[in-house]
């Protein structure tokens, strides 16, 4: 969700912080400082030489590198700082990163306290402007109210696009994006993802994740070609003893792609190199309903070693696979009614 920080060799000792010549005081404090109280000191005493951004982004570091004490004083010194609370902009940045504080500790409570608070203050600034549109989104994604989300975040990318804030229109993008694949809407899911895949790409910076969602996106909207184009420069994940998730998960768009292009020799040797014991529970379904389409595809010619192998795995993921293969269990249980209790139809769960 937020920019990767750039790591420069800190010089000092651990705790000191004192400024090394050749980096300037900002970026060493917002990226490099390790105390808290440190960081506070130095810009509480000439806060009109920094922005608020210094100790966001610092808030940011210790938090996301497992140093949430020092995330805490850093918040706690802000609020107690005479200086701070006269400086402009500095009181709208504390209550916005407040909230996210809250948010990504799930007190939705607390964080929608904060987003209250935020929105009494007038402020012009507009990285904060930004800052407080994602926050807001997030709070309501994470509350699964998607529409209000879906109208946060969208609020936030127009202005990042007015502002021409790359960094904002990618992450705006991502999570328009994200939004969208939820409610199936596949074509705003692959404009958004593509969106900020064109950012990365002019960065020359490559994001796997994003990459595996807009192959998704795309392979929901038949674009099969094009999938496999962008799926292809994951090369590592698609090593085939590579059983990490992103390994397994790049994997099965990609198995997903051979079967909609019908290449199913290709198929079943990627469906053959994952040990099914090894995926998450999250990704078991999509490959059953990989399989399932490779089978039918293949003129159900394995179908029977396949139920007897994964019979209680289907009916434990039968809310996915019904998503992802409802088509062709339809054609089966034309067939053969006794699929429909096969695959656990007359005892329908939610499991997934």
């Amino acid at each position: 969700m937020f920019r990767k920080l750039i790591q420069i060799a800190i010089v000092a000792a651990l705790f000191a912080c004192q400024q090394d010549i050749a980096i300037s005081d900002s970026k060493y404090l917002a990226e490099n400082c390790q105390s808290a109280d440190s960081i506070i000191d130095r810009v509480s005493e000439n806060p009109q030489q920094y922005k608020p951004s210094v100790l966001s982004n610092a808030l940011i570091r210790f938090y996301f590198k497992g140093h949430k004490a020092e995330a805490r004083t850093l918040l706690s010194r802000w609020k107690q700082s005479e200086s701070l609370k006269k400086a402009p902009n500095f009181a709208g940045f504390l209550v916005t990163d407040l909230g996210y504080f809250h948010l990504w500790e799930n007190q939705l409570d607390s964080c929608n306290y904060y987003i209250k608070e935020r929105e009494k203050i007038k402020m012009q600034d507009s990285l904060n402007q930004l800052a407080f549109f994602n926050l807001k989104g997030s709070y309501f994604y994470v509350g699964a109210d998607l529409r209000q989300a879906q109208i946060e975040f969208l609020k936030g990318f127009t202005l990042a696009r007015k502002y021409k804030a790359n960094s904002y229109i990618e992450q705006f993008s991502v999570n328009m994006g994200a939004i969208a694949f939820e409610q199936n809407q596949f074509g705003s899911a692959s404009y958004y993802f593509s969106n900020a895949y064109a950012i990365l790409k002019a960065d020359n910076r490559k994001n796997n994740v994003l990459i595996n969602n807009l192959a998704a996106s795309l392979i929901n909207e038949d674009k099969a070609v094009e999938a496999k184009a962008f799926l292809e420069q994951l090369s590592e994940e698609l090593i085939l003893d590579n059983m990490e998730y992103q390994g397994i998960l790049t994997k099965l768009n990609y198995i997903d792609v051979l079967n909609n292009l019908g290449h199913l020799d290709s198929t079943r040797r990627f469906l053959t190199s994952i040990d099914y014991s090894k995926i998450p529970n999250s990704l078991q379904g999509h490959f059953l309903s990989s399989y399932l389409n490779y089978i039918k595809y293949s003129n159900w010619v394995d179908l029977a070693v396949f139920l007897e192998e994964f019979e209680t795995e289907i009916k434990r993921h039968q809310t996915i696979i019904l998503t992802k293969f409802g088509g062709g269990l339809v054609k089966l249980v034309e067939q053969d009614p006794r699929y429909f209790e096969v695959f656990g139809l007359d005892t329908l769960s939610s499991v997934e």
